[in-house]
């Protein structure tokens, strides 16, 4: 439902809606959760991960980027 309500609006806003898929939301998910503290283990099996891959979708945010400088 989330999906064909984005694709809907995307199309009001004159953006191809075949750009876009539930695949797209990953990184906001993944990052997410593991932000919340939701072990990357729990993560990994909800994603049906079989791999370390899913660590390719955390994002870190900007104010712990800016920290580290």
């Amino acid at each position: 439902m989330l999906l064909r309500k984005l694709r809907c609006n995307l199309q009001l806003l004159g953006l191809s809606a075949k750009d876009y898929a539930a695949h797209s939301f990953h990184r906001g998910e993944v990052s997410f959760a593991f932000q919340t503290g939701v072990p990357i283990e729990l993560i990994k099996m909800f994603g049906a991960w079989h791999s370390d891959a899913v660590l390719l979708y955390l994002t870190v945010p900007l104010y712990i980027r800016l920290l580290k400088q």
